[in-house]
């Protein structure tokens, strides 16, 4: 019996040692196959601040004042504290 759990041990840690994986080769290896090197700079996509294009003032006011004469929409009374139970 004892010589049957040995012989089970040994199987079982040759199985295990069989499945490890293989180590992965270290990139300083001359032999390693790395991916080239690619650069882009952090600046490709920068676009230059631009003064924001700003609309003629008279524009501006006609539109505020075409607004003002427009009723205001009905606005639901508040709802106190204690009624949000309801």
């Amino acid at each position: 019996m004892q010589r049957f759990s040995i012989v089970a041990l040994a199987l079982l840690a040759a199985g295990v040692a069989h499945a490890q994986p293989e180590r992965p080769r270290l990139p300083a290896d001359p032999q390693v196959q790395v991916p080239p090197v690619q650069y882009r700079s952090a600046f490709a996509d920068y676009e230059t601040y631009r003064d924001p294009q700003l609309a003629k003032w008279r524009e501006v006011n006609d539109e505020v004042k075409a607004a003002a004469k427009k009723p205001a929409p009905e606005q639901k009374p508040a709802v106190r504290h204690e009624e949000h139970r309801r």
